[in-house]
This record gives structure tokens, C-alpha cells and sequence, in this order.
């Protein structure tokens, strides 16, 4: 289907810039900013990774379908098959490739913490713990790991 320019009050997204490589994502942001209407707006959210400490910690734990970095040949059996490209997934980088498609960009981070409940089991602990986590964020943590991207059309 082709979409006519200027036709969409809204474009939303989640989660899908962060597996495209750069090139790719600037081709989207450039067609979703020719598909707003003037007044449109445009919101992305996905992972970003603002803290190389917690990166490196999430990579240390084996999870279901990832081992650890430490075990050196079976995590880069596994980055050989990770779907997301190397990359900057910073919100410094995504606000700087909405600007360019984008006359308002605003990044509003969340969920950096509460990204580890995966280490524990499922259930009312696991959800108090992003609860908690999220909270704690919200008033201690200057870089959490994800971010909407409230855009309006240039």
C-alpha cells in the first residue's frame, strides 16, 4: 500500500529502531516525518542504552537463549546471531536523529533498572521489583536505558 505525504495525524513505533542499522533508521524517520501532517506528531519507544556499567552487567548474567560474555566462544556464537545490529543506541543518538527529520524531539528515559528482573522468578516479586525499580529512576538514575521519542513533523 502507498500512504499519500502529509496524510497521518500520528506515527507510533516500539520497539523496531534499535534492530536497523543507522542508514535504515534515518530512512523511516525521514518517511514517517513526510507521512505527518504538519501538525502530526510521531512516538518511538525502544531500548536505549544510556549506561555502559549496566550493559556490561546485563551481558555478565546468562539468560534463556543468551550465555554469559564470560564464556567467550558461546557469546560470540550467540552476538553472531543477535538480529540487532552494532550500534549507537543512546538517547543522545536518537535525539539527534530526530532532529533531523523531526522540528520537536523530546527524550524521556526510563526503564534502566528494571531491566534486571529477568534474574529473578516470575510473579509478585518480580513485579514489585520493576516497580520499585521504576520508581527509583524516576528520582535517582540521570541515564536509564529506554526512551519515547514525542515528535512533531518539521
Amino acid at each position: 500500500m502507498r500512504w499519500e505525504p502529509a496524510s497521518f495525524d500520528m506515527v507510533v513505533g516500539k520497539a523496531f529502531l534499535h534492530h536497523l542499522t543507522h542508514e535504515e533508521e534515518d530512512g523511516f524517520l525521514a518517511r514517517f516525518a513526510e507521512l505527518l501532517k504538519p501538525d502530526g506528531i510521531a512516538r518511538f519507544v525502544g531500548p536505549c542504552t544510556n549506561s555502559g556499567i549496566l550493559t556490561d552487567l546485563q551481558f555478565l548474567i546468562p539468560v534463556p537463549g543468551r550465555p554469559s560474555k564470560l564464556n567467550k566462544q558461546a557469546f560470540a556464537a550467540w552476538k553472531a546471531r543477535d538480529p540487532h545490529p552494532d550500534r549507537d543506541n543512546s538517547s543522545r543518538h536518537y535525539e539527534q536523529a530526530g532532529r533531523r527529520h523531526f522540528s520537536e524531539v523530546e527524550i524521556i528515559p526510563f526503564g534502566g533498572l528494571q531491566r534486571f528482573h529477568w534474574l529473578l522468578p516470575s510473579g509478585q516479586i518480580n513485579r514489585r521489583f520493576r516497580r520499585a525499580a521504576l520508581s527509583l529512576e524516576e528520582r535517582v538514575m540521570p541515564c536509564p536505558c529506554a526512551a519515547i521519542l514525542p515528535a512533531r513533523r518539521r
